[in-house]
């Protein structure tokens, strides 16, 4: 079968990539196999890409040499194409021919998967896509993502083009909206990797070695944060994230793992409720298990499912989550549980179980109304946001259920 794809002048932006065929997401729209590769990505100097030039063959070479030629500041002709069309995977840099051709777009419908850096990587939708309609992947690291002005600026520093995706050309409020939603999961996404929101230092025409007497640099200015997250501000710096991202219409690999971070962040947050000796409400188990069934189905929405990336996340489910789809470390009450509950005489609705404590062993867990709960969180003084502590719970059902 052909390639679903062919390489023409795309207006206003040189060559581009367009679907000959209609493409669902998850499929494949190319392989590609690197044509250079370099460890240690900001040290690549002019003299490596040269070097590197010289042992492609002369078709190579030709199709090199027909690539985009940025705006990096060298007088070395090949390491200008060569930063314009490179792409960075942690300390590796890496350019591939055939993506190369792939323009830019701030809501992408495709995105690079399955990089491997022993040999190639794929090129998959992340939509429908319809025939004669162009591919776009995304230039910019999300981390990196703002208002149109910080991704124009961006942009033409270092690629030398001005976007005019979607994203790009929305105007009056719709834009504002946009710009604040990415002003703000930037901010949300630098804080989840330790750092502070970023932002640009312009260097004047020869104050900055990369710059030179005719060139203006932009430097990107990510300090750290002055001190870690805190368990609740993990949880809500992921969760946001992701809702912003979906808000915004991304589709990306990078929502599903927002959510799968959260779902961790809440996990820890679990934990340490725990290790004080308190009970998890049912509340927050079911948020856990919420945002895990998201993370799923949100990557089986861009993914085949046979894709790693899926398998990925669903073996993360299975760590969390038991075979009737409760959540193992509360203990979501089972159609099991249920019935040695209703023999007892203990409430069963799912919806009506408010609480549990699940340290205490097989047979040994304390199950709550929400009625229940409320009034021992009247009767207890020290009682947390999310929990009071286990011996409360304990204490208060013996002396209660006594006397029923």
């Amino acid at each position: 079968m052909s390639d679903p794809y062919e390489v023409k002048p795309a207006p206003g932006a040189g060559m581009g990539v367009f679907a000959t065929r209609a493409l669902d997401p998850g499929d494949v729209i190319m392989h590609d196999t690197f044509a250079m590769r370099f460890r240690n990505g900001p040290d690549v100097s002019a003299q490596h890409v040269e070097h590197a030039f010289t042992e492609l063959s002369s078709t190579d070479q030709k199709t090199f040499l027909s690539l985009h030629e940025g705006p990096y500041p060298s007088p070395s002709r090949l390491k200008r194409i060569f930063e314009a069309n490179a792409f960075g995977h942690g300390d590796m840099v890496l350019l591939f021919f055939k993506i190369a051709r792939v323009n830019h777009a701030c809501t992408p419908n495709a995105q690079m998967t399955d990089l491997d850096l022993e040999s190639d990587s794929k090129v998959v939708a992340l939509e429908r896509i319809g025939k004669g309609e162009q591919i776009f992947l995304n230039y910019i690291a999300l981390v990196l993502e703002g208002t149109r002005e910080d991704r124009k600026t961006h942009l033409h520093s270092n690629y030398g083009f001005v976007c005019k995706c979607r994203a790009c050309s929305l105007t009056g409020k719709e834009g504002e909206v946009s710009d604040m939603r990415r002003k703000l999961f930037a901010g949300l996404a630098a804080k989840s990797a330790g750092k502070q929101p970023w932002s640009y230092k312009e260097h004047p025409r020869g104050a900055h070695p990369m710059g030179g007497k005719d060139r203006v640099v932009v430097e990107v200015v990510q300090p750290p944060l002055s001190k870690p997250l805190t368990s609740r501000e993990k949880v809500h710096c992921a969760f946001f994230t992701a809702k912003l991202r979906e808000a915004e219409g991304m589709k990306t690999r990078e929502v599903s793992d927002a959510y799968v971070y959260a779902a961790l962040a809440l996990h820890e947050q679990i934990n340490m409720i725990v290790r004080r000796g308190r009970v998890v409400v049912m509340p927050t188990a079911k948020l856990l298990k919420e945002w895990i069934d998201m993370a799923v189905a949100l990557m089986k929405g861009i993914r085949k499912a046979s894709h790693n990336d899926v398998r990925g996340v669903e073996q993360f489910a299975q760590t969390f989550l038991g075979k009737d789809g409760c959540v193992v470390m509360a203990r979501l009450i089972s159609p099991a549980s249920a019935k040695v509950l209703k023999r007892a005489g203990s409430p069963i609705d799912p919806d009506t179980i408010f609480a549990v404590d699940w340290r205490q062993g097989p047979g040994k867990e304390y199950y709550l109304t929400q009625e229940e709960y409320l009034q021992v969180v009247r009767s207890e003084s020290q009682c947390s946001v999310l929990g009071v502590p286990v011996k409360t719970v304990v204490d208060w059902l013996t002396t209660k259920r006594k006397k029923r």
